[in-house]
This record gives structure tokens, C-alpha cells and sequence, in this order.
């Protein structure tokens, strides 16, 4: 078995620095409302909820602060969403100034 002075590759990928992630570049919410991130998914087995097959989320970027609503129809998202824009707005004095919709599956 041969030995060498040196520092063997193993040795030095197990040593290697980590890579951080850069900071401050991701968009986030300064304000209450700032940023509105909403979901619905659906539909949900009838065996956990028989009266709603979906569900609809909408979560505050900046308090991480979540409302749920259960819908009966997929295409009640856009009654809901108004409905709940109204409702936070006049409660909170503030206006919801971006809204992030993704539907999932």
C-alpha cells in the first residue's frame, strides 16, 4: 500500500464549502396583503367531506396568515376569491396588492 503526502480527492470533495443560497433576491410581501398566494385543489374524495369537492386557500406572504374555504363546484373560485378580497379589505383597512393563483391537480 503506497501513501503520498498529499490530499486525496476524496478528502478534499468531503471538505468542500457549502454553496449558500443568495439572499434577499426572492420576491416577499413587506406588508400585510402585500402578496396574496392562493390554491385550490380538488377534487377530494367524498369520503372526507361529502357536501365540497374542492379547496380553496389563500395565505398571506407576509404573516403566513391562511384562510380555507370548501367549494362544491370548481367554478365557484371566482365568487369565493371576491367575496374574500371583499371581506379582508374592509376588516383590515388595506388592499390586497398581488394575487399568485396556481391551480393544482
Amino acid at each position: 500500500m503506497k501513501t503520498s503526502s498529499g490530499i486525496c480527492k476524496c478528502c478534499i470533495v468531503g471538505k468542500h464549502p457549502e454553496h449558500k443560497f443568495d439572499q434577499g433576491k426572492e420576491i416577499r410581501a413587506k406588508t400585510i396583503l402585500g402578496m396574496i398566494h392562493s390554491d385550490v385543489k380538488g377534487p377530494i374524495p367524498t369520503k372526507y367531506n361529502i357536501f365540497s369537492w374542492y379547496v380553496l386557500t389563500f395565505i398571506d406572504d407576509f404573516s403566513i396568515y391562511t384562510w380555507v374555504f370548501f367549494l362544491k363546484k370548481q367554478y365557484d373560485v371566482l365568487e369565493r376569491f371576491i367575496e374574500f378580497k371583499a371581506s379582508i379589505e374592509n376588516s383590515s383597512g388595506r388592499k390586497i396588492k398581488y394575487l399568485i393563483y396556481d391551480k393544482v391537480g
